[in-house]
């Protein structure tokens, strides 16, 4: 058991050390494009927001277990609820609701440009998902289960199910 663990640990960290090395890898930390900028910050900021909430909750919560050990009297309890339980989260979320709206018409070129440089359609079967390529010039394109993306190019994709 112990061998067959370090084998696997160190054969781990051979694979994250060889995956490191290479120059051009794929991280969602590393946003390539403009929109995918703009949803790596939205992503930051929903986190941060997030952060600050559960942070105040808990916050509250040790305040009120450890530090606090008194008894509270029902108004004061009330408004410690009030306050730090539901005012203060629902304005940070609200808060973050506006950011993301108001990020969103950038995050949506396609309704102020020209359509995309490919369509692709996606319908997802029983087992199996069929991929159809529309090309501006040329019939469609029919696939299986694997979506392949032109590099540098906008693509439209619409998802259908099945009736």
């Amino acid at each position: 058991m112990g061998r067959h663990f370090s084998l696997s640990a160190a054969s781990l960290l051979l694979a994250s050390g060889s995956a490191g090395a290479q120059s051009s890898t794929q991280s969602a930390l590393e946003p390539a494009g403009a929109e995918a900028q703009q949803i790596a910050i939205l992503f930051w900021v929903m986190l941060s927001g997030g952060a600050v909430i559960w942070l105040g909750v808990v916050g509250l919560l040790l305040h009120s277990a450890l530090v606090n050990r008194r008894r509270l009297a029902e108004k004061s309890a009330s408004i410690i609820i009030l306050w730090g339980g539901v005012v203060f989260p629902s304005v940070t979320l609200c808060a973050l609701l506006a950011y993301a709206l108001w990020l969103m018409p950038g995050l949506r070129p396609f309704a102020q440009a020209s359509s995309a440089a490919l369509r692709i359609e996606v319908t997802g079967r029983q087992f199996w998902w069929e991929v159809v390529y529309h090309p501006p010039q040329g019939p469609p394109v029919t696939s299986a289960n694997e979506i392949r993306l032109p590099v540098g190019e906008r693509v439209e994709l619409t998802l259908k199910a099945p009736m």
